[in-house]
This record gives C-alpha cells, structure tokens and sequence, in this order.
C-alpha cells in the first residue's frame, strides 16, 4: 500500500511539474495591412526563435502563419507567439469574443513535432501549409485558438462586433483596449482603360454612395455628358470580414452594416469574360445576402482592375435585370494602397476622391513621400484609417498579453513612412490631423 501511495504522489508530482512548465502562448491575429511591419518586427525581436512558418524563408513579409518557441518578453517572462493573420473584423470578433471563445486556427508545436519528428531542422519546418483562414478548420500542423492579441484596420467600435451591443450573429462582445500604430491609406481604383474614357478620373462621395447602393453607376454622373449615360460602371467591393470595407462606408458616410450590390467577376486572358452578384454565403458566423458579398482580399480587388471589359460585352447574371452597357463598360472597386501599387503599370487606374489624389497614384515608389502623402498627412484627402493593435484586458491569467503589444506597437509606431516595412502606410506621427471616429471629423492635432 505504502509502495502504491509513492508512486501515486510521485505520478502527481510529475504532472504538476509538467503542467507548471508548460508554455504559455499569445496567440496574434487580426488585419494584414500591416502584416508586413508587424512579422519584420517579430522577427527583429524573435528571429532565433522562430520555430515553424507557412513562408518559405525564415523572414517571409507575407508569411499567415508563424510560430515562435521561448520568446523572452521584455517583463523576462518567457513565452511561445502564435501568429495567424485573418482579417479585421475577424480579428476583432475573435480577440473580443470573451468567454463566446471564438477561435482561429495556429501552428500547433506540438502537433508539428508528432508529424515531422522532433529532430526536423527549420527548413524543414519552413512553408508548412498555411493555417485554413477560410473555413478555420483544424488542420495537420494547426488547432484552433482563441487570439488574445488583434491588429484591426477599423475602431472596435465601427466593427459589426462593437462591444457591448448584440452582434448580428447574436453574442455580445467586450470592449477591447486598441493602441493606434499608423495609418492606412486607401484608394478607389477602376479597371484598364477608364482613365481614357474618363481623364478626370475622380469618384465623388455621392458617385460612391450610389454604386455602393444600386451597384453600378453610369458615365453620366461622373461628366454629366448626356453622350455617357451608355456607359456602365459596375461596383466590386470587399466581404464583411473586411476593414477595408468598413473604412470605405463610413468615409462615404454610407453606414458599416449597410447592405451593398457588388459583383463577382470572372476573367481570362485580360478580359472580364462574365459579372455576377456576389453569391449567398455564411461568413464570421453570419449570412451574407446574394450581392452583399465580396473579395477575401485588396490584392484580388486589385487584381481585377488591370482586366478590359471587352466591346459587345453582355455576360451580366442578375436576378433584378442589370444589362451591360452599350458603349462601354468598366470595374470600380477599392483596396488599400499596398495592394494596389503593384499593379499601377498593368492597367489598374487610380482615382482621385473628391477631386484630390491619394498616395502613389502615379508611381510605384511607395517609399517617396508623395502629393498623396502631403495630402493625407495635413487632412485635404480623407479616404483612410487607422492601424490598431488591440487586446480584451478584462481576460484574466494573460498577463504577459499587454507587455507583448507593448514590445510590438512601440516598435512599429517607431517606423518612418519612408522604411520599406512600412510604407506606403503613414507613420502615425506624421499626421497633422487626427479623428475620434472611422469617417469623422479631421481635427488639427499641431
């Protein structure tokens, strides 16, 4: 009997030891308009550590899923970082979800070593599938988590999970704690050849509000040639997991949670060869109407841009009677300069908002302080937002969460516009205003 209670005690022992050297890990999601800042900044602070990543190399900028093993945080607590880039409005849902405990899928270290052996080298453990950010299923190298830590493109409170009020999947939401890091700049954008047909190549807020609305506009409104009512505009546009989205409706003042006509484009060979309305579908736990859809990403936004709708085209599904235009017809969207400088020079058009032009309209220099830049900074174009970074305080037993977010925002707000980890997004001291709220009023802060 006595021989059985030592082995006992000594098999509970064991397991407090055990349970008491676990590892603890902060788990990060959240926006990507600032993923590349952020993962430089990671691998600044934590390179020697990196222990897996979905990117091919051991500094990969646009890497989504990327773990880090006995990082030393600035408190000299030492824990593991998970990182699994998503989306804005995902992020926000998942960080500020409480005990709702919505989750994302990580790297799982342990669950790595089972597959590929506890002796694998880093470049073995180097461009491991990426962590499923579309249906957030568990995978060979993942499981599901709850973010602790969240970048978001929007105010919490402009997402469609503000806190404290009814969400439209039904739960409440907390309040979270979000430190501003920089500034987003955004630009509306239309496809190959619309700078021709029209050289002013400006978009009111009124022009938006109304494609965003009917999902589509015509020439007219934007000249107020009578010889260009012929002409069909047709609006593309991001889904609800989007900041980018949310940034765009309240700057046109259109509202966050409107519902809007965008369209789904097929294309081939550089030409648009079919327009839809975006299908039903179900996403952040929500269903999303036929039309109220839209892009996973500004790069695919983008991507479309630099298509021709050709002559004589006429390939529009629509339930409500939509036809193409008979004399031309063009692609109008929006995306964050990011994703649409790389495309500038193969046929994507810039536009101006309100008559004013935005970041890097005619160059593909993101570094050089432009018109745009001058533009944004001293409050005369609008069209963007703020990068947050953002944590649920109240959540108890993660301690080394804030410390953390510290360590990272510090770093990055410490960038200028002009570094390449971060431009063409806009250091947030740069700024000579500032605004309360996502669209709201631009107060001189100088």
């Amino acid at each position: 009997m006595k021989h059985t209670k030592s082995i006992l005690m000594a098999a509970v022992a064991a397991l407090s030891i055990a349970s008491a050297s676990a590892q603890s890990v902060i788990y990060v999601t959240g926006a990507t308009a600032f993923r590349k800042a952020a993962n430089k900044n990671l691998y600044a602070l934590y390179g020697d550590k990196l222990f897996a990543s979905s990117g091919a190399a051991t500094n990969t900028d646009s890497a989504v899923g990327l773990y880090f093993t006995n990082c030393v945080l600035s408190n000299n607590a030492v824990v593991d970082i998970a990182v699994t880039w998503t989306g804005s409005e995902g992020g926000i849902q998942q960080v500020a979800s409480g005990t709702n405990n919505k989750r994302v899928p990580y790297f799982d270290k342990a669950k790595i070593e089972t597959v590929l052996g506890t002796n694998t080298t880093m470049a073995q453990r180097l461009g491991l599938t990426a962590p499923d950010t579309t249906s957030f299923a568990i995978g060979t190298y993942t499981t599901l988590q709850k973010g602790l830590v969240g970048f978001m493109d929007t105010f919490p409170g402009s997402s469609r999970f503000k806190p404290n009020v009814k969400a439209s999947d039904g739960l409440v939401y907390k309040s979270l704690t979000a430190t501003a890091i920089g500034v987003v700049p955004y630009t509306y954008i239309a496809s190959k050849g619309f700078d021709t047909a029209f050289p002013e190549r400006n978009i009111s807020t009124g022009n938006a509000q109304q494609a965003l609305e009917s999902g589509l506009i015509k020439g007219q409104l934007l000249t107020g040639a009578d010889a260009d009512a012929d002409i069909t505009i047709w609006t593309m546009g991001r889904n609800i997991d989007s900041g980018s989205r949310v940034i765009n409706h309240a700057v046109n003042k259109y509202g966050t949670l409107t519902p809007v006509v965008q369209w789904k484009v097929t294309a081939s060979g550089g030409n648009v060869t079919k327009i839809e309305k975006h299908p039903t579908n179900t996403l952040l736990g929500i269903g999303v109407a036929l039309g109220n859809n839209g892009e996973s990403s500004g790069s695919a936004m983008a991507g479309f841009m630099t298509n021709s709708i050709p002559s004589g085209f006429s390939n529009i599904v629509s339930d409500t009677g939509e036809t193409a235009g008979a004399t031309a017809n063009y692609l109008i969207g929006y995306s964050s300069v990011a994703d649409t400088l790389p495309l500038v020079g193969s046929g994507l058009v810039p536009l101006k908002y309100n008559g004013v032009e935005g970041r890097c309209y005619s160059q593909t220099n993101a570094t050089t302080l432009d018109a745009g830049y001058t533009n944004i900074t001293t409050g005369r174009y609008p069209y963007w937002g703020y990068e947050f970074i953002g944590y649920d305080s109240t959540l108890s037993g993660n301690a080394n969460v804030p410390v953390l977010v510290n360590q990272l925002a510090t770093r990055i707000k410490s960038l200028a516009s002009t570094n390449g980890d971060l431009a063409p997004n806009i250091a947030l001291g740069d700024m000579k205003v500032d605004r309360s709220e996502d669209g709201g009023k631009q107060d001189w802060n100088q």
